[in-house]
């Protein structure tokens, strides 16, 4: 899952606009969705975006 998590925080939305991923691959959307709703999986998401968060933060203080 680290390429798909990967791919849509780069991308965002277009990820799915661009290659409608959920409408041309419903399977793989829903096991992706089942994924990312995993209580270990879903805590290292929220501690990554966490991190991001801080880092830009952190970033914007420097400037």
């Amino acid at each position: 899952m680290p390429w798909d998590q990967l791919a849509r925080v780069l991308i965002g939305e277009g990820w799915n606009a661009k290659w409608e991923v959920d409408s041309k691959y419903p399977d793989y959307a829903a096991w992706a969705e089942r994924i990312r709703a995993r209580p270990a999986v879903k805590s290292v998401l929220e501690t990554m975006e966490k991190q991001r968060a801080a880092e830009e933060e952190q970033a914007k203080a420097q400037e």
